[in-house]
């Protein structure tokens, strides 16, 4: 059989986590000068909007063009933009959808810009097995900032620190492996695929139906993701494949995995620890779909 693999990279390979905090002190400072209250009110408010959330998540959602396309919670640059737009709310503040909208896009695009990324601790090896069997990557941004992220990852082999990640993961760290690894890191930047847009609602006619009806999730979970739909469609066209032959790998059931798994790819969904418990019970009990909290975990179910 032959088979694609497509991996994110967002939230996938790179740990979201250690870069929220800086992330969210710079998305209250932008609330802040919106609502023109005490920054300390507004973090306040904020942290509240977020226990809210986590305790609901079948009730928030992300939302994009007036659709919810993903959990609140999914990650954590998500849940920053949907608690803010809840205090917003709190305060009766930007009440024009569009407005809104187009002004947390902003926010979420300058708060993120300069963030470093940070690689998962067992990130090498996954990208080792990835690349040798011609994996390609996707991101919803473009593919120069997505290879930005690949050349931080360089830096960090080339570093002190690098040595020591080297011979943990590939026994030694001599000049031979740190070529090896950073031709590998090349082969993979090499293969990275931007604007995958799975955010993106739009219709897809005869493609499949148009949405999902998940228990314990009091919305559905919307298919007809056209622009992602075309962007799978040519990466199988190229590798002259089939969906049956296509496995994702991601961290997002309804932006990464719905989509493909309908259409007959495999999924391999990785928790960070904040998939929702009814997405999970969901996820467990269906064919093609694999759950795993490492890409460790990942690599077993991709190539035993």
């Amino acid at each position: 059989m032959k088979r694609l693999i497509v991996s994110d990279v967002s939230g996938t390979v790179t740990d979201l986590e250690e870069g929220a905090a800086e992330f969210n002190r710079r998305f209250v400072q932008a609330l802040t000068r919106v609502m023109q209250v005490c920054a300390r009110d507004v973090a306040s408010e904020v942290e509240e909007a977020m226990r809210f959330m986590d305790t609901t998540p079948h009730l928030n959602g992300w939302v994009v063009d007036g659709e919810v396309v993903a959990p609140a919670t999914a990650d954590p640059y998500v849940r920053m933009r949907t608690a803010a737009g809840l205090v917003l709310d709190l305060h009766n503040l930007m009440l024009n959808p569009s407005r809104r909208e187009a002004w947390l896009d902003r926010i979420f695009a300058e708060t993120r810009a300069g963030l470093p990324a940070v690689f998962k601790d067992d990130a090498l090896p996954y990208l080792a097995c990835l690349d040798r069997h011609g994996a390609r990557f996707m991101s919803n941004t473009g593919a120069d900032e997505a290879r930005s992220w690949f050349n931080q990852l360089v830096e960090i082999v080339r570093s002190e620190a690098g040595a020591a990640l080297l011979s943990r993961w590939f026994g030694w760290s001599d000049a031979e492996t740190l070529d090896s690894v950073l031709d590998m890191l090349a082969s993979c930047k090499e293969r990275v695929h931007g604007e995958a847009g799975r955010q993106m609602v739009e219709p897809m006619l005869q493609v499949c139906v148009p949405e999902l009806t998940i228990p314990g999730l009091e919305r559905p979970v919307l298919l007809h993701r056209a622009r992602y739909h075309r962007f799978l469609q040519q990466l199988l066209h190229e590798a002259e494949a089939k969906w049956s032959d296509l496995w994702v790998v991601g961290d997002i059931w309804e932006l990464d995995g719905a989509l493909p798994w309908v259409l007959g790819a495999t999924v391999v969904m990785i928790d960070n620890g904040v998939m929702p418990d009814y997405e999970r019970h969901w996820l467990a009990r269906q064919e093609r779909i694999h759950i795993t909290e490492t890409l460790t975990g990942a690599r077993k179910i991709l190539f035993g």
